[in-house]
């Protein structure tokens, strides 16, 4: 079954190294009305694909922990009066520390959530200043505690690294913290410098000191022994977690599998087309109050493509892809797959073959090196011996 992702844009103050679809401005007209057009979006989506029944489900954003506990219940209506997922579906919120108080996570208990993740991003106050977050080390270790008061089945923690002045033994200590609150899973973030973003004006004018390469090289490592170390499987890239609490949500993704987004920016794959119907949230909310539910971007994606598409996605996860399972697109990357097995950036792990620990760190320019130009996609080659 396909997965349902909803955006919530909302968040109290805008992060400068964030690209995101969010708004710092909502208030409580605005909940409203953002929720109506998720209302009217979802009703559209289950009468024009025919979805109804979805086995995960995830609330991000944005900061989806910026809705009332009224609102939130709301929202779970309105997905409910629209779809349908089973007793035992993975239900992911996300939330910000500082936003949650006992009362949110009672009413999130109550409505089938059971799985939090957490944005904490480093244990260092100076560094979530620099971030612009609006919580601070305390906040994180408190909610922390309470959300393992109410029993949530998962916990995932967010780890940003590579962070401007970050230091190797700040990294150690943060690493430390999280292994000490032993959450079921952790998610590992290099900081991107995007475009378009407050952090990449101070990169631009020399003002936003990041870690060497060198020094990031020696973060990955870091980060990869430590959470080893403390009983934390590597099952895919930049994501760890103790034994069967994977992010399904996260796996369906990195399957290929079918997925509805609802909400700014989000994007859905549904019969072999990807699509997205507004990249802000003003765009959104002007579409959706117009009843105008036209995609801006679409791409069709045909067997060859999608089958280049799933092999690169299966390359995330640790153990990586059957090449044999894909007689289509194989032809094409046999030779570059070679080349990259000399590298020891790339190795056979039989019948699979996956990227190696050095190749994991330089994950981007692999995939680069191995996606097809539209005309290698569209050629059918017989040639090439898949092992």
């Amino acid at each position: 079954m396909p997965g349902l992702y909803v955006h919530i844009p909302f968040c109290q103050k805008h992060c400068p190294y964030c690209h995101f679809a969010t708004t710092a401005t909502g208030n409580e007209s605005e909940h409203q009305s953002f929720l109506r057009a998720i209302k009217a979006e979802a009703e559209f989506a289950k009468n024009q694909y025919g979805l109804e029944t979805f086995d995960t489900v995830y609330i991000g954003g944005g900061t989806p922990s910026a809705l009332r506990v009224d609102e939130t219940k709301e929202l779970f209506k309105i997905l409910r009066s629209s779809f349908s997922w089973p007793a035992d579906a993975e239900v992911t919120m996300e939330i910000n520390p500082g936003e949650v108080d006992a009362q949110k996570a009672q009413v999130y208990k109550e409505l089938g959530v059971n799985r939090i993740s957490l944005g904490a991003q480093t244990f260092h106050d100076h560094h979530l200043e620099r971030l612009g977050r609006i919580h601070r080390r305390k906040a994180i270790v408190e909610v922390f505690r309470m959300l393992r008061e109410y029993q949530f089945k998962s916990i995932n923690m967010d780890l940003m690294i590579r962070l401007p002045d970050e230091t190797l033994v700040e990294l150690n200590s943060d690493l430390e913290k999280l292994c000490g609150c032993s959450p079921e899973h952790i998610s590992v973030y290099d900081l991107a410098v995007d475009q378009g973003t407050a952090f990449e004006r101070l990169h631009k004018a020399g003002k936003l000191n990041l870690p060497s390469e060198e020094t990031h090289l020696e973060m990955e490592a870091m980060v990869q022994n430590i959470l080893c170390q403390n009983g934390y499987n590597d099952y895919a890239l930049s994501c760890f977690s103790k034994p069967e609490h994977e992010s399904k949500h996260n796996l369906n993704y990195w399957y290929n599998g079918e997925y509805l987004g609802l909400g700014p920016s989000a994007y859905s794959y549904i019969k072999g087309v990807r699509f997205q119907r507004a990249l802000d949230y003003v765009s959104y909310m002007t579409k959706i109050r117009k009843k105008d539910f036209d995609v801006i971007h679409e791409d069709v994606i045909d067997d060859v493509e999608k089958e280049a598409e799933t092999f690169l996605l299966r390359l995330r996860l640790k153990n990586g892809a059957p090449l044999s399972r894909f007689k289509k697109y194989a032809p094409h990357v046999q030779s570059r797959i070679d080349e990259l097995v000399e590298m020891e950036l790339m190795e056979w792990y039989y019948p699979y073959v996956r990227m190696t620990m050095k190749g994991r760190a330089v994950a981007e320019e692999i995939f680069a090196r191995l996606v097809l130009s539209s005309k290698e996609a569209r050629t059918q080659n017989s040639c090439g011996i898949i092992p």
